[in-house]
């Protein structure tokens, strides 16, 4: 996602397909973020590729007992 200032009703806007998602792994332990997945802790950019998107089913229990 990019910046929304200027968006309004009625405007032409491109739908990506893409799901919303967010940087998950262990570059991402003890980090806060947005609710755009952006790191807001002022420890710099998050060193991961890898991303999950936001809806989807919760992890099963038995892989964190």
């Amino acid at each position: 996602m990019s910046v929304t200032d200027g968006l309004k009703r009625g405007l032409e806007v491109v739908d990506t397909g893409a799901a919303l998602s967010v940087p998950v792994g262990g570059a991402t332990l003890g980090r806060i973020f947005n609710v755009l997945g952006e790191p807001i802790d002022n420890l710099g950019l998050v060193d991961t590729r890898t991303t999950s998107p936001i809806h989807r089913s919760a992890p099963a229990f038995v892989h964190y007992a």
